[in-house]
């Protein structure tokens, strides 16, 4: 009988940190959006499947940590940029008046 081995990103918040960490060294385009295949290429190439992308993303949307601004780009937020120290703080006032209100 053979074992599977579980795959690391099988926990939707580990998936999400590392999309967030992945959305994090990715060079933004204008007004500070990530476009999305920037980050879902880099995801699927560390062994995660399209649907634990999709948790992924779902999950990071829910923590905060990713704001979707379109069906194609992403801003990475305050809550991100404090749990990963980053520097870029992407979320406009909307957006973070949108997650206080969620």
């Amino acid at each position: 009988m053979k074992f599977v081995e579980s795959s690391h990103f099988a926990d939707p918040d580990t998936a999400a940190r590392k999309l967030v960490e992945i959305a994090n060294a990715v060079e933004a385009v204008q007004d500070g959006r990530i476009l999305i295949e920037r980050v879902n290429l880099p995801f699927l190439e560390e062994d995660g499947t399209p649907d634990q992308y999709r948790a992924a993303l779902a999950r990071a949307i829910a923590l905060g940590w990713l704001w979707r601004t379109s069906r194609i780009s992403v801003h990475i937020c305050i809550r991100a940029a404090a749990l990963y120290g980053c520097g870029r703080i992407a979320c406009t006032s909307i957006a973070i008046a949108t997650i206080a209100m969620t």
